[in-house]
């Protein structure tokens, strides 16, 4: 995933969920209203605190020991993509995530008309939730092969109660609502809000302070389209792949998906090519030595970067990932821990050993695979260049 997870993105139960119904049941949304605190040791690293449109909350992982037990259905006006008008409803400005077709030139549609069928279902898209211009996104599956999910909660139709914290004793005539309109506000910055009809009038309710007895529809989505809460999404079509996942880790990674299959512990520390995404949001991977093809979890994945001489690469700073992924590529010493999380130049290449050269002229030798392209925004241009140049063109 391409922007950081905030409290008010609005979410659904994911690939890796374990919890029952304890959300209302399958298609039912929720909002984050808490990441991760390093004061409250309760609330693990890479978790969020959900409250449910059904009144219920909890603890969900984000990325923890690489489970995701939540998709995104709407990122409440966390990304806006400037001057990116959706051709499907014509809105000037998309907001949330973007879905763009790779068959048709700059043809972008916002989140409900993709998920409204809108354009060909055959055509295939990828889904861009940075607003920044230059990320592609993953490819998904045609829309016509994939199932989709119908989402409940706190839409428009809804009869919702106002949690007993929000109201005054003397207010019951107000408990009870009807959802008239659900969304929010180019100004709401957090919580995303819903309009509702109490007997006393219609009020502008923050979604955490209402619970739904009756749900409404919020329509369908391609649920395998979305994107996993907190995950990285690294891996892509058509790249080439390290599983970096230990067979112990396959195992446990893969049949919390129903996806295990024995012969995957023979893939640890192999290559292989990711041949498409599946419509769950996983990856079909086929293996070069072994000609074997299995469905796997994206968690057990690291996508290969191809590198060149004096290239500037980013070294990975998961340490201990760092630590596993040497052996066999120069091993690891104590003074390469200066290196991690740093920049460094590629100085010579033998075959996936690279070769990098890091502030203080220290050169180490790292497995390919714990290293990522550093990227770097281009300088916005001097006022007066734009200046001078204005009315020549």
């Amino acid at each position: 995933m391409e922007t950081p997870v905030k409290p008010g993105f609005r979410v659904i139960r994911g690939p890796d969920w374990t919890y029952k119904n304890q959300d209302g049941g399958k298609g039912y949304a929720g909002t984050v209203l808490r990441l991760h605190d390093e004061r409250q040791p309760h609330f693990p690293k890479l978790s969020v605190l959900v409250q449910w449109d059904n009144g219920d909350k909890g603890l969900y992982r984000a990325g923890h020991d690489q489970g995701y037990d939540l998709r995104i259905i709407d990122t409440a006006n966390a990304v806006c993509h400037p001057k990116v008008w959706c051709d499907g409803c014509d809105i000037d400005e998309i907001r949330g995530m973007r879905w763009r077709c790779t068959e048709c030139y700059a043809f972008d549609l916002c989140t409900t008309c993709y998920m409204n069928d809108e354009h060909d279902l055959s055509h295939v898209f990828t889904r861009v939730l940075s607003s920044d211009k230059t990320s592609k996104g993953p490819k998904m599956l045609p829309r016509s092969s994939s199932p989709r999910l119908a989402l409940k909660g706190s839409f428009a139709g809804a009869k919702v109660v106002k949690h007993p914290q929000w109201h005054k004793r003397l207010e019951s005539d107000k408990l009870l609502g009807t959802v008239v309109r659900h969304g929010q506000t180019l100004e709401d910055k957090v919580n995303v809000r819903a309009a509702v009809e109490f007997s006393s009038g219609r009020e502008r309710v923050d979604l955490n302070k209402i619970f739904c007895t009756l749900p409404g529809s919020g329509g369908f989505v391609y649920a395998g389209h979305l994107a996993n809460l907190g995950d990285l999404e690294r891996v892509n079509e058509g790249d080439n792949v390290l599983i970096t996942a230990t067979p112990a880790e396959l195992e446990e990674l893969h049949k919390r998906r129903g996806l295990w299959k024995p012969d995957m512990t023979k893939t640890f520390l192999e290559k292989g090519y990711v041949l498409k995404r599946t419509n769950t949001g996983d990856f079909t991977v086929t293996f070069h030595d072994s000609q074997e093809t299995f469905t796997m979890n994206s968690a057990a994945l690291r996508k290969i970067h191809p590198l060149s001489l004096g290239q500037l690469v980013r070294i990975s700073d998961d340490i201990e990932m760092v630590k596993r992924l040497q052996s066999g590529h120069g091993g690891w010493t104590a003074a390469m821990k200066q290196a991690i999380g740093t920049v460094g130049k590629v100085v010579e290449i033998d075959g996936s050993d690279i070769h990098v050269k890091i502030k203080g002229n220290h050169k180490f030798v790292f497995n390919s695979v714990n290293l990522t392209p550093e990227r770097f925004r281009a300088p916005k241009p001097d006022v007066d260049i734009k200046e001078k140049l204005r009315g020549k063109f």
